[in-house]
């Protein structure tokens, strides 16, 4: 029982450490009162950003660094289906990008080669 005390402070002070990096820095609303975008800082200089459709469903997801594209981003449709999965570096697309059509995948696009559009 001790040791399971122990495990939970440490699980408590872990999570109270990680919130305090976690701050609302930016939102912005539709007239209808429904979140329209959230940034949420995520380390210095970093944040995660979520954009929503007017009917409060996640539109998209993902990381500006230093006010460029970076990281992971997700999109999906006014149904919560994804539609495109893939990752930017400073500022443009790179790697292999996934497109779903109806929750499966349909295609991917390979931004990896020295011929890829940025």
């Amino acid at each position: 029982m001790k040791s399971f005390t122990i495990v939970l402070a440490f699980l408590f002070v872990g999570l109270a450490a990680q919130a305090q990096y976690l701050e609302v820095v930016k939102q912005e609303f539709y007239p209808n009162g429904n979140l329209k975008m959230e940034c949420i800082s995520v380390t210095a200089g970093a944040v995660e950003v979520t954009y929503f459709y007017e009917s409060g469903v996640v539109s998209e997801t993902g990381y500006f660094k230093q006010d460029q594209l970076e990281g992971e981003w997700s999109s999906y449709d006014e149904n919560a289906q994804l539609l495109a999965t893939g990752f930017f570096e400073e500022g443009h697309k790179t790697g292999m990008w996934k497109i779903y059509r109806e929750g499966k995948l349909f295609y991917n696009l390979d931004y990896s080669s020295d011929l890829a559009l940025k």
